[in-house]
Parts: C-alpha cells; sequence; structure tokens
C-alpha cells in the first residue's frame, strides 16, 4: 500500500506504451504521480508515561516536558494539547506548547491532604482532517509538607444539663492531623481558659495525659441554659512536626434544657407560598408561646381554638404541629391554641396566623437568585430586634426595583453543602420581570444589599458551571423545581417555600434541541402569550410593537454613563455572539466578566468588546490568559480599505469560538477585497487549554455599572457607550434588551432608537420594519406577505397543484446592480409534503446553484459554488416543517458565509456555516429561469419538470435579494422580475378538509390543511375511536371532606356543612370551636351599640340634606367627588332636577401625542420599559397627568352664573344664554376650542339670540 510517510513512495514516474493492431504503431508516455499526505498518523508523545512526586507546596512552576511528534505533514502534523478534564479536576496543572513540546506546569496552589496523586491525561490533537489524538500519562505525587495543625479526631457534640452539679471528666478528646505520620503525634493539649471573650476558667477544666494521648473536659459549675446555651471551649493543639504546627481547635459545649420555667402567651406567623396550588395536607410549623425553655415540647399539649372553616383548613396535632389541608384559599388566617403545661399545670392562648400565596409557575420559572454565606434558612427568616433578613431582603429588592412590596416573592430558601442559603425570588409589575433585571438589580447593589441583610454575598445568579468540570459541548445551569414543599421553622416565624436547586448539565443548552418547543411559562417575553395550535406548532403571540419571535425588544439605545444589565453568556465551547451598532464615537459596546477585584491566582474569565479608534476591539479570557483582537480597517499591505464604523451607521459585529480559536468579524467582511479578510476579520487562541468562557456576573451591555476604577482586571479603555445597539444574539438565542426607567438594572438606557426612529415617522406602513442610520437614510423591510415601498400592498397566495411551477426573468434595471459577493432569499410555504423544491435560483455558471427546498421534512439550502461536490446542504436539522402551518424560510449569503432562518431565526429555528474555497466566493445568478415549486430542465425551449415537485402545497411572498418577485403575470409593479411561465398553479390556499366529514358523538372536526382531526369536546378524552368522560373525581379536586361527584364532561363538588363554592374551599357562617364563644349577654351589647350607630349615622345625614342651599358655594361638591378644581355649576331649568354630579368630562381629554409607525421598538400603548404599572396605578396616572396639564383646554377658571329654579346647585347649558349677573358679557367663542360638539354650543348661544 502506499504510504506518504515512506519517503520512497511519495513520487512514481509510470512509463505508459500503447500500441494498435500495427506492431509499428507505437507510443510512449510517462504519468508522474504524486502521493499527497492523509492524517493516517496520531501525535506521539515521548515518554509516553512519566511519574514523578514534588513537594505539595511546589512553585507555580513546570515539571515536566513531554517531545511530541506526528509522521505526517503539514496541518496534519500541527499538533495542540490539552489535559483531559477529569484528570485535572481544579485545574491546577496546564499544557502549554513550546514548539513542538508539550510543556506542563503548576496553575494553583497543591494541597496533599485534599488530593495526595493526580493521573494527567495528557492529549495531543493535530490538526488534519479528520483529527488524530494521541495521549500520554503523567503521573504526580505530593509529598508532604507539615502545613496542618491537629484538630479533633471526632465531631464532639458534648452536653451538660442545666441544674446538674459539677461532673468530672464528662467527655474524652482525642486528635488527628491531616499530614502524615512524621508530621503528626505525639500530640500536646493546652486549655487556653483566659480568652478576651469570655473566661472559662471558672467554667470548665482539662486535664491532658500525655501517654494515653487523651484529654479529659471536667465542669466546674452548676449551669442555666437560660442564662447561655453553648460555651465554645478553646483547645491548643500542638503536633511533632518539623515546623511544629500549633492551632485552636474550639470545643462546643451545650447546656441541655430542664423545664424549669413557664410558658407565656405567644404568637407565630406561617408565611406558604403555595406553587401551583400543589401543597396540602403536610406540616406548616409549629404553635409558638413564649418560653425560656425550649426542649419541653413533650410536656405540653395543645388544642385548636377557632371556628368550623379554620378547623377545615388546618389541623392541629397535640404536640403543636400544625396540618394545613390541600386547597385553602389565598388568603390571610388567624386562629388560636390553647396550650397546657403539664410540669407547671398552666395554660395559655396562643396566637397563629398564616398567610397563604399562591406562586404560579411563571414566577418561579422567571426567579432569580443570590447564594449568601455563613447562615442557615432558619436564620434567614429568624425575626431579630431590627426584623428579619428575609424581610429585608425583600424590601431591599421592592426598593430597588420600584414595585410595591407585595409584588416581590422570596418563595425559596435553601441550604447548601457549604451551609450557605439559597434564595429565589421573583418581582413582578405586570408582567414578571426577567431573572437577568432581578439579578442585575441585586448585583448593581450588591454591597447595599449585604450590608442592609446582615450577611455577605457569595454570589448572584447561582451557577453551578462554574467549576468547568464539563469536558466537552458546554455547561448549562437548570432549575429543578419540585412539587413538594420545604418547611423553614424558626420560633416565631415560620415559611413553607418551594423545592429548587440549579444543577449543572454538561450540554450547551442554547444548543440542546433534543425535546420538542413547549410552551413553558417563561417561553414568551414582556406580556407575549404562548399558544399551540392544533398544527402542534408553538408561537408567541405579542403585544404591539415587540419584534422578536418571542417578543423581545430588540433595541435599545443609550446615554453619557449608561448600562444595561441582563443574564451572563451561557457556557459553551464553540460559540457565536453578534450585534449591531451605531454610534458616532468610540465606547464599550458589552463586557461580561468579574465586577469585583479577584486575587491574582484565580480563574477571571472575561469577554470586552470596545470601539477604539472607530473600529472594534476584543479582549477575551478563558481563565488562562488575555487576548486581544483588533481591526483597523486596513490590508496587508497597510491600505485603508473599510472607513471607521463610527459614522451614524448600522454596523455588525461577530464573535466566533471555536474552544481556543476565536474570529472577530465586521460587516460579514462584506467590504474587503478578494481573498484579504485581514480590514475585517482577525482571530487568534486563547493562551493554554481552557476552552470555556466561564462567567457568573450580569452581563453589561452599552457601559459597565461599577466603573473603570473599581476593579484592576481588565483594562477599559471606556466605560460607557453612546448610541444604540439592536439583535444582541448569543448562541442563536436572541437577547430580550428589556430595560427600566429606574436604576435598578439599567441606567441612562431607553428602549429603541430615538435618532433613528425620528427619521422613520410616518414613512412606512404597520406592516414594516423601518430601519434608519443617524443621517436620515431609510428603509422600509416588509413583513411576510406584503409588498410595496411603503409595504402597504398584500402578496399574491399561490396554490401549487402537482407538476406545477412558476418561472421568472429578472428585470434588467434589477439584474444590473446585482452584488455577486451577497444574495438573499425567502418563501413564505405551507405544506404536508416531506420532500420538494421552494425556489430555486441556476447561476451564470452551469455547476453553480441555490435552492430552497424541503428534505425529508426539513427546511434546506442546496448549494454548489464550485465545489467539487455537486451538492451541499444547510438544513434546520431539528423542526419538521410539514406540519400544514405556514412557515417563512430566509436564506443571507454573504461572500463564504450562508445563514438559514425560518420563523424569526432563533434557536433551532437557525443554522449557519463557511463555505469552504479556495478563492473569495461569488455568484451570478441566471437572468431567466429561476423558478418555485419544481426543478426544472429546459430542451428545445421546452420547460419540463425534472423533480422535487412541490404539489399539493401553497407558497407566497418569494423575494430574491428582499425584492418581491410576483406570482401572476398580471403583476407587473415588481422592480425584481417578471412572470416568464406558470403551470398548474390555482390562486389563494382553501382546503376544506372538514367537508363530509362525520365526527363521532362529542366530537369536532378540526381543519389542518390536508388533514383533518376529530376532537373531543372539553371534558372527554380519547379512547380508541370514541370519547368518554374524564373521571376528574379520580384526582380528588374538591377540598377537604366534600364530596366529588362526576359529571358529563365535568364533576360536581357536593359540600358539606358550613362551606360552599365549587370545590366547597369556601366557608358559610359557622360556629366556634373550642372555649372562645361570646356569651349571650356579649352579643345584645354589640346589637345595641350597633343600632345606636345607625341612628346617630340617619340623623346626620338628614341634617346635611336640610341645609340651605345659600349656605354652600356653587363649586361645592362632596369632597370623594371631586377631582378637579375647575367644575362649573349650572343652574336646571324644570322642577326637581337633583342632578349633584355635574362634572367636566373634559378632565379625561388631553391632547394627543404623535404616533410613530411600528419600528425597532415597541408602541408606546405598551410601556415596555419595565415599569409596567397595574391597571389601577395606570389610569390614576393618566387622571393626573391630565389635570396638570396647563396646554390642554378647558382652562382652569372659576366662574358663577345665575341661578335657575329651586334648590339646585347644579345649572343647565341654558344659563349660558342669561345675560343677568356679574358675567354678563361671555365669550362663547373659546368653546370652540373644546371640540366640535361645543362648537356648535357656540354657535347656539354665542351667535343667537338678543
Amino acid at each position: 500500500p502506499l504510504d506518504y510517510e515512506d519517503k520512497n513512495l511519495q513520487k512514481f514516474d509510470l512509463k505508459v506504451r500503447v500500441q494498435d493492431p500495427d506492431p509499428t504503431h507505437v507510443d510512449y508516455c510517462t504519468i508522474a504521480i504524486t502521493v499527497t499526505d492523509y492524517n493516517d498518523n496520531s501525535p506521539v508523545f515521548t515518554p509516553d508515561r512519566h511519574e514523578l512526586t514534588i513537594p505539595e507546596n511546589h512553585t507555580m512552576s513546570t515539571i515536566f516536558t513531554f517531545t511530541v511528534s506526528d509522521a505526517d505533514s503539514g496541518n496534519n502534523q500541527i499538533v495542540n494539547f490539552m489535559i483531559e478534564r477529569k484528570s485535572n479536576p481544579k485545574k491546577q496543572f496546564s499544557v502549554k506548547k513550546v514548539g513542538t513540546d508539550a510543556v506542563i506546569s503548576i496553575r494553583k496552589t497543591l494541597d496533599r491532604e485534599d488530593i495526595p496523586s493526580y493521573e494527567l491525561i495528557i492529549l495531543g490533537v493535530d490538526e488534519g482532517n479528520p483529527p488524530q489524538t494521541g495521549t500520554a500519562t503523567l503521573t504526580v505525587n505530593l509529598s508532604d509538607v507539615n502545613d496542618n495543625y491537629p484538630i479533633f479526631k471526632e465531631d464532639y457534640r458534648p452536653i451538660i444539663m442545666e441544674n446538674s452539679p459539677p461532673k468530672k471528666d464528662f467527655q474524652l478528646i482525642r486528635a488527628k492531623d491531616m499530614d502524615n505520620d512524621k508530621n503528626g503525634p505525639p500530640f500536646t493539649f493546652t486549655y487556653t481558659c483566659d480568652g478576651s471573650n469570655y473566661n472559662l476558667c471558672k467554667d470548665f477544666a482539662m486535664t491532658f495525659d500525655k501517654d494515653a494521648q487523651v484529654g479529659k473536659i471536667s465542669s466546674l459549675r452548676i449551669f442555666d441554659r437560660e442564662v447561655k446555651k453553648y460555651y465554645d471551649m478553646p483547645i491548643e493543639m500542638a503536633d511533632n512536626g518539623e515546623p511544629q504546627m500549633t492551632g485552636i481547635n474550639y470545643l462546643r459545649i451545650e447546656i441541655g434544657d430542664v423545664n424549669d420555667n413557664k410558658h407565656g402567651p405567644g404568637a407565630k406567623e406561617i408565611l406558604v407560598y403555595n406553587y401551583k396550588g400543589h401543597f396540602g395536607n403536610f406540616p406548616i410549623g409549629r404553635v409558638h408561646c413564649e418560653d425560656l425553655d425550649d426542649w419541653d415540647n413533650a410536656d405540653k399539649t395543645y388544642t385548636f381554638l377557632g371556628n368550623v372553616t379554620l378547623a377545615g383548613y388546618f389541623k392541629l396535632l397535640t404536640n403543636g404541629t400544625i396540618i394545613m389541608t390541600k386547597g385553602v384559599p389565598e388568603k390571610e388566617y388567624f386562629f388560636q391554641a390553647s396550650v397546657y403545661d403539664k410540669i407547671f399545670k398552666n395554660t395559655e392562648i396562643c396566637n397563629v396566623t398564616v398567610k397563604i400565596i399562591s406562586l404560579s409557575e411563571e414566577a418561579v420559572r422567571r426567579s432569580g437568585s443570590t447564594r449568601f454565606k455563613d447562615v442557615t434558612p432558619s436564620e434567614f427568616i429568624e425575626e431579630g430586634p431590627n426584623g428579619s433578613a428575609y424581610n429585608k431582603f425583600k424590601n431591599q429588592l421592592a426598593t430597588i426595583l420600584g414595585v410595591p412590596f407585595e409584588n416581590v416573592d422570596v418563595f425559596s430558601l435553601m441550604e447548601n453543602e457549604k451551609g450557605y442559603t439559597d434564595v429565589r425570588y421573583s418581582a413582578h409589575n405586570s408582567p414578571w420581570y426577567t431573572p437577568g433585571m432581578t439579578n442585575g438589580a441585586v448585583a448593581v447593589n450588591r454591597a447595599k444589599i449585604a450590608t442592609e441583610v446582615g450577611y455577605q454575598i457569595d454570589m448572584v445568579d447561582i451557577n453551578e458551571c462554574i467549576d468547568e468540570y464539563c469536558d466537552a459541548g458546554g455547561c448549562t445551569n437548570k432549575l429543578i423545581i419540585k412539587d413538594t414543599p420545604v418547611l423553614i421553622n424558626s420560633s416565631s416565624t415560620g415559611m413553607v417555600g418551594v423545592n429548587t436547586r440549579v444543577e449543572a448539565d454538561c450540554i450547551c443548552g442554547a444548543r440542546d434541541f433534543s425535546q420538542p418547543v413547549q410552551c413553558t411559562p417563561d417561553y414568551c417575553y414582556n406580556g407575549g402569550v404562548c399558544e399551540k395550535d392544533y398544527f402542534q406548532v408553538v408561537k408567541c403571540i405579542c403585544p404591539p410593537g415587540f419584534t422578536g419571535p418571542r417578543c423581545q425588544v430588540t433595541g435599545i439605545s443609550f446615554e453619557e454613563k449608561g448600562y444595561a444589565l441582563f443574564s451572563p453568556l451561557e457556557q459553551c465551547e464553540n460559540s457565536r455572539t453578534s450585534l449591531e451598532f451605531a454610534t458616532l464615537q468610540d465606547g464599550l459596546l458589552f463586557y461580561n466578566g468579574p465586577v469585583t477585584n479577584k486575587p491574582d491566582n484565580s480563574e477571571r474569565d472575561f469577554i470586552l468588546l470596545e470601539l477604539i479608534n472607530g473600529y472594534p476591539q476584543l479582549k477575551i479570557d478563558h481563565g488562562t490568559g488575555e487576548l486581544t483582537l483588533s481591526l483597523n480597517g486596513k490590508d496587508k499591505s497597510n491600505k485603508l480599505i473599510i472607513n471607521k464604523v463610527s459614522d451614524g451607521k448600522w454596523h455588525r459585529v461577530d464573535i466566533i469560538r471555536n474552544k481556543q480559536e476565536v474570529r472577530l468579524i465586521l460587516d460579514h467582511c462584506f467590504d474587503a477585497k478578494a481573498d484579504d479578510r485581514s480590514p475585517c476579520e482577525v482571530k487568534g487562541t486563547t493562551p493554554e487549554e481552557n476552552i470555556y468562557l466561564n462567567t457568573v456576573d450580569p452581563l453589561q451591555i452599552g457601559g459597565i455599572y461599577m466603573g473603570m476604577s473599581s476593579i484592576n482586571y481588565p483594562n477599559f479603555a471606556f466605560d460607557s457607550f453612546l448610541g444604540c445597539i439592536k439583535n444582541f444574539i448569543h448562541n442563536s438565542q436572541i437577547y430580550d434588551l428589556q430595560v427600566s426607567r429606574r436604576d435598578s438594572f439599567s441606567k441612562n438606557a431607553k428602549v429603541g432608537c430615538s435618532r433613528t426612529e425620528e427619521h422613520c415617522l410616518d414613512k412606512c406602513s404597520g406592516n414594516s420594519t423601518c430601519i434608519a442610520d443617524f443621517s436620515g437614510n431609510y428603509q422600509c423591510v416588509c413583513n411576510a406577505g406584503y409588498q410595496g415601498k411603503i409595504c402597504d400592498k398584500k402578496t399574491t397566495i399561490k396554490d401549487f397543484k402537482s407538476n406545477s411551477f412558476i418561472t421568472w426573468e429578472f428585470k434588467n434595471s434589477f439584474y444590473n446592480v446585482m452584488n455577486d459577493f451577497k444574495n438573499e432569499m425567502q418563501v413564505s410555504f405551507r405544506t404536508r409534503e416531506t420532500n420538494g423544491l421552494l425556489f430555486k435560483v441556476p447561476s451564470s455558471n452551469p455547476n453553480d446553484f441555490m435552492q430552497l427546498e424541503i428534505i425529508n421534512k426539513k427546511a434546506c439550502l442546496g448549494y454548489n459554488f464550485g465545489q467539487t461536490s455537486s451538492l451541499h446542504h444547510l438544513c434546520l436539522d431539528y423542526v419538521d416543517v410539514n406540519d400544514g402551518q405556514w412557515h417563512t424560510l430566509k436564506m443571507k449569503r454573504v461572500k463564504e458565509e450562508i445563514q438559514l432562518m425560518m420563523d424569526g431565526g432563533e434557536g433551532r429555528f437557525y443554522a449557519d456555516t463557511f463555505v469552504k474555497t479556495f478563492k473569495t466566493l461569488t455568484f451570478t445568478p441566471n437572468k431567466v429561469d429561476f423558478a418555485a415549486g419544481a426543478e426544472i430542465t429546459i430542451q428545445n425551449a421546452i420547460t419540463r419538470i425534472k423533480g422535487k415537485d412541490f404539489k399539493d402545497s401553497c407558497m407566497d411572498d418569494i423575494r430574491y435579494d428582499d425584492a418581491w418577485l410576483p406570482m401572476q403575470q398580471s403583476e407587473t409593479n415588481s422592480e425584481a422580475a417578471t412572470v416568464k411561465l406558470i403551470r398548474n398553479v390555482a390562486d389563494d390556499c382553501i382546503r376544506d378538509d372538514c367537508k363530509g366529514v362525520t365526527c363521532g358523538v362529542l366530537q369536532t372536526c378540526i381543519p389542518l390543511f390536508g388533514k383533518y382531526s376529530c376532537i373531543c369536546n372539553k371534558g372527554y378524552k380519547k379512547s380508541l375511536s370514541k370519547c368518554v368522560d374524564i373521571d376528574e373525581c379520580q384526582d380528588p379536586k374538591c377540598f377537604g371532606n366534600a364530596t366529588c361527584l362526576n359529571t358529563n364532561g365535568s364533576f360536581k363538588c357536593q359540600c358539606p356543612k358550613y362551606w360552599t363554592g365549587e370545590l366547597c374551599n369556601l366557608a358559610n357562617p359557622s360556629p366556634v370551636i373550642g372555649n372562645n364563644t361570646l356569651a349571650t349577654g356579649a352579643l345584645v351589647t354589640i346589637l345595641v351599640c350597633i343600632f345606636i350607630i345607625l341612628i346617630i349615622v340617619l340623623l346626620v345625614l338628614l341634617f346635611k340634606r336640610n341645609k340651605k342651599a345659600g349656605d354652600k358655594f356653587v363649586l361645592e361638591v362632596d369632597s370623594d367627588d371631586d377631582i378637579r378644581e375647575n367644575v362649573i355649576s349650572y343652574d336646571e331649568e324644570g322642577a326637581g332636577e337633583e342632578d349633584q354630579l355635574a362634572y367636566d368630562i373634559s378632565r379625561l381629554r388631553k391632547a394627543e401625542p404623535t404616533l410613530k409607525p411600528v419600528i425597532d421598538k415597541p408602541v408606546r400603548s405598551y410601556n415596555p420599559d419595565g415599569d409596567r404599572p397595574e391597571v389601577g396605578s395606570y389610569i390614576d396616572n393618566l387622571i393626573k397627568e391630565a389635570d396638570n396639564d396647563d396646554v390642554a383646554p378647558p382652562y382652569d377658571s372659576v366662574r358663577e352664573f345665575v341661578y335657575e329654579g329651586a334648590d339646585s346647585d347644579v345649572g343647565s347649558l341654558s344659563s349660558l344664554n342669561t345675560s343677568s349677573g356679574s358675567e354678563g358679557d361671555n365669550d362663547y367663542d373659546a368653546l370652540n376650542e373644546w371640540g366640535p360638539k361645543f362648537a356648535k354650543l357656540a354657535d347656539m348661544y354665542g351667535g343667537g339670540g338678543e
């Protein structure tokens, strides 16, 4: 066999002799054969295995070097190195390429007591295709250094009961040393009882038996638990190592409780977050009475005091445990308990308040999280003299977010393995804030919150991927929610929260499409409603103006010293981050990295994109060193090709990361000349082997909140950005750029871009997106299904039958200005076919083409741009498109880069690739015979279908280079093309799928474009081919002891006595249980008092009614109704007119602002800036605005008119034409300013009679 690595087999000269039947007809030729290299050899390490021993305190330096070779050539012998992550779990070692060698070094401090030995797997991967991998093993053993002092051998927990006499040797203690025996025993114990905080010499004593290596602890007096519960006894221990290590261990001694104090009245407040109504029939806490003793619950008996309703909601066990029944309505409840102590034979009444808050799944899914250090959940909710940390934290959230206290839910407190508390919270002002918003607000106010709450914050936005233990793909934090509650109990407070935790999943979450799209509560943003239609297609129904496919805000603008905070970039080994910006000056575009100073030897992953001298500059650190990539617009010959991009126009930056390789691309590199991308693209490799960008702090766009001088790494050139940013996309996920007017998670930032939007006013219809730059240049980009200069005309829908197609011819005016470096194709379609051609554009080169098509239910772009293979495909592999629903498929190509998008182009609806070519890619389409509906061939001027018939399907709005193509020959207004030929294509897209269909009993026919479905009516389910009633009573829905009765299509709850409501969970007036019923005399007294109060109220009302009209002012109205100071009363004509509520309706009028078309930002009507008021507050604010508007008529004045009629404070409109009184000459022309109806009055009364 041939082998390139054998130099004797790399070239061959074959001499060929050819001869025909005539032996004199002979000729010779020589064929030179050159064997090229194939990557068939793996890198080889020398040696392939090595073992060494180093001290555990070894300096961070090189410890070994492997020599590496690869028998292949070219790229096939270029080898890159990394250490297998599982063999280097804490990333304490690194590998660096020096020449062709692999140099192993120590990156972080080692500790033999933590990991005594390492077996590092060194990987060498060459750059061949396919790549080959070689391995080597380096075993590193750590020798001991005496760096630990002795500690207790066990976790001793001694207890001395209070009131008991002194006891000798009640606890024996021993020691152990984490170092080896050479640096361990014999030990020495010393009792240092005279500490600075408390003198323990009179409390406890210790004797040390050196031979037995035992310390003996004795008590010296009688103790009282109510005076002090715990004593920390300092024991100094020293080892026998060199140098000797000495340290103090504290032995905690607890004083046991004896029931020697009477209990008194007390109160317990319990907060229950009832997640989706699932919680019930479980303990929610225990009754609390004031008692100095705390171990005497066995001596107490608890009895419930309350009415039947409360007894149905809550059960009280004799040990004081409170059980909440499932289905208790959201409300605050109060009841009491009688508590009897058998030792002291006394009974006290103790109060219990239970507040139940219903918590939706959306609130949990949209929650933020913070980890507090050195505090347990019980300590977090415990009420102190200044309140609880829980309420302080909740109050801080409400303040910084600018929402009412009751709009904040802190619903989960979970203790982790470090003894820290993970707090999860959500907030809303209709709708819920996103996690990026709430976490961003906490991050900005981190120091203030920690000071107020009293505990240090370890982490905002809990990240379990921080240790980077995943080998490949990425790492995603997944929120796990359980339906089981978590009880947190302290003495006077209790909380029932949601059981949550964050787990690290070794996948790139943004590209994990293993599960179908579902309508989860957090799928849509900004009040969008998730809908899964009968076609099983999931989509978001968005409020007006939200342009993202999931109702995201896609644009944002910044003023000086502004910023906006969002969720950090997800951890993936291969990532693409892109954004568009428009500005006139340099600044910081985005930053994701540390917000506080970190030690030099700690990992400080970050990514920073700035605009410097008019061009993008990227800094990135994967935790092993910084890489800087800069552009300056110049080519390899130092000639300026691309002008500065701080020019007020929209520009795009793409950051593409493939493990350690990083690329920075400006504007798809469109303006670069052939074969030289250096003016617009630069690439580099991050140092050493780390492949992940591991950031835990918020993503900051448009600036940094902490200031440039507050951290020493990285080095910032700017701290803010003045301009606009839109379409921030990370791994095909579109960021929701929602911001707030408050400084909670954004500052000097606004939704949209006013500098460009002002040029879009009244330019485009509402069926489009207006894109403008700072100079006023604009373009109307039509939504799918619309065409025309301002997108005001609907496109034509066509039904493609069997053997159907449409062909076009480009117009000269359009064809002659095409750009060969970029192309766009778009088509809207609906089908049930699994294969078919949508739209094909051949090239003037016979072998080149582009075609949108369906292959095995997937939307694909087929193409060939002169490559050796005749056909390549880029497909959306995770979406089936033959579901009968409408889809819009779009392709964009700029030189070698191709993007394929469908239905908004997010997540699984997006794919991209870079075509590998030996030259800059160009494509010139044919001027004629590009087609839709089938693959065609033309022979002898006759067009025939070659294959890929897109039959029984519909298409709409076919575009090339964003120019609409006509769908019938009568449409001549297309700027791009004319229809050349149409075959077997019908108008519209009508399917009467349910015609003639008879569904079974209790079923309804649903048309599904070429299919139909007989679905069961509500309350019924399919069983084989029939619909049967759902027995709702199998899953009990009725409350308490109510009886569930199944009915056809529904159910009914039969309520017991004292209960009512659909689920029997509402109480009727019910008797009281226990000993707190009112006596008959007390009831009579209460009734008499109520009767006397009613008489007094009636007399007051009669007195006010009979008050003379002359004693009142004309403008006097009831204070509860007087909401405007310019209300004018007029006398009524006729008798008996008693309309006392004459208000000026113009109080609700206000001059309308100029309306803007739908552009890149949400319209004002939805208030999409993050501060969404409640409806009542919203209306009240409108009224206040109208009240305080000095410009809007009617203008404030006080006028008194002549009274007509008797005893009427309200005048009639006829008074306007009355000449008596002090205001005889009235200017009725002023009424013309009030609108057409008042203009009529001005004409009637001002222009008329004598």
